[in-house]
């Protein structure tokens, strides 16, 4: 189990910080529809896509035509899975909210290296997480506040 999240959280930050790389750089997000190497557009395959290990295997350059890889995606990717690992093991619900939120900051984090731009949709959608993240006495004590107000 604690691989499986490993592997699921780093395929999360993967896949996060390949779509803020497209949109950094104005890419479209499904044409094309696989990945391929920013260096000579070579499509990659499915081996070439396992995080971290494609990496190491790799010794971080592409496949074809042998230009690095930034050290960031394994990095982030590896904390990503042990962020994953970590949080899934406790209590599920409240790690969910921090999973959602550690997501965003990657997010937010890839996009601003990749074209040092931080969208306000993506500040947005931290905002329900905050939410969610409040214990529900809060929730219950407003709710009481308002009622005693309404007397």
């Amino acid at each position: 189990m604690l691989f499986l999240s490993f592997l699921f959280g780093a395929s999360v930050a993967s896949f996060i910080t390949s779509c803020s790389y497209r949109l950094g750089n104005n890419h479209s997000l499904t044409i094309p529809q696989r990945s391929y190497c920013d260096n000579c557009h070579s499509i990659l395959r499915w081996w070439h896509l396992i995080p971290i290990f494609s990496f190491i295997i790799l010794r971080g350059q592409c496949f074809y035509c042998k230009q690095k890889i930034s050290l960031y995606l394994p990095v982030i990717e590896f904390l990503s899975g042990i962020a994953f690992t970590t949080f899934i093991i406790y209590e599920p619900i409240h790690d969910l909210i921090i999973i959602l939120f550690l997501t965003s900051l990657i997010f937010l984090i890839s996009t601003d290296l990749f074209s040092h731009v931080i969208y306000s949709y993506s500040l947005l959608g931290l905002f329900p997480i905050a939410l969610l993240s409040i214990p529900q006495n809060y929730f219950y004590n407003l709710k009481c506040q308002f009622k005693l107000e309404k007397r």
